[in-house]
């Protein structure tokens, strides 16, 4: 019996590898875009009695028009008041250069005059000129002040359009149509809103391979996790959930190989 029972415990090992499974699992992440989950839902939708617009391809509505008109018309009104003064500058700067240029002139011709009447009549020559120079000098502070200001108003004019207009990093949208965006759904066309996003989604792989068996079986799982909020446009919840959804995706291969497909009952 001996001999026997060792030649059976030398066999015993192999026999039980045959009986051996190997499972591998692989656990992966996976993104849905807002687009296709928001795509998913209106498909779901189709054919019920009521009209969905997909916020990201619905048309911008035609808000703040008068608003902007009126902002344009108003730079537009400063780019005017600023040629005007800076006009006007001008011509005050073009007047104190002509009564520097009489003042050096008088004083040359008042250095070489000898005749108490010509001398008095130069003196009162230079003080004109001075009294000229300070004027449009002052008119020259004034107007450089005026002209500031309106530079400052039209620069933060063009700054304001141009934030309004500009898309931020990393967003899709500028403020400006996110505004009218917003202003669009309280026109009256629109009653509710339904916000769709993804919460989670991800694979799982499972795979297995029994000693005994030439073919290889393999189980994937796929699961998305949305949430969702329907909500009239004065802001009341109506609905919210975060309903999950699950496929598996199973078959052998070997040989022949087998596939299969099948959603999965959660609530099964």
């Amino acid at each position: 019996a001996g001999p026997a029972f060792a030649a059976a415990a030398q066999l015993l090992p192999p026999l039980l590898s045959l009986l051996r499974t190997d499972i591998t699992v692989h656990s992966r992440p996976a993104t849905v875009g807002a687009t296709a989950a928001a795509a998913a839902v209106l498909h779901a939708l189709a054919g019920t009695d009521a009209t969905y617009l997909l916020d990201d391809l619905r048309p911008v509505p035609a808000v703040f028009t008068d608003e902007l008109a009126a902002l344009g018309r108003h730079r537009a009104r400063l780019a005017g008041d600023k040629a005007a003064v800076q006009a006007r500058v001008d011509r005050a700067k073009a007047e104190v250069a002509l009564q520097d240029a009489r003042r050096t002139t008088v004083h040359g011709l008042l250095a070489k005059a000898a005749d108490p009447a010509e001398r008095a009549r130069l003196e009162a020559e230079l003080a004109d000129a001075a009294t000229l120079t300070a004027r449009q000098q002052a008119e020259v502070t004034a107007r450089s002040a005026t002209l500031a200001r309106v530079d400052h108003v039209v620069t933060a004019v063009d700054s304001e359009l141009a934030a309004l207009a500009a898309v931020p990093p990393g967003g899709t949208r500028s403020p400006l149509t996110v505004a009218a965006l917003r202003a669009g759904l309280h026109d009256g066309g629109v009653t509710h809103v339904l916000l769709v996003s993804c919460d989670r989604a991800g694979t799982d792989q499972i795979a297995t391979r029994e000693a005994w068996r030439r073919a290889q079986r393999y189980f994937v799982l796929g699961s998305v996790s949305l949430a969702y909020a329907l909500v009239r446009v004065d802001g009341t919840v109506v609905a919210a959930g975060n309903p999950v959804g699950v496929s598996r995706l199973s078959g052998e291969l070997g040989e022949e190989h087998d596939m299969r497909v099948e959603r999965v009952d959660l609530a099964g």
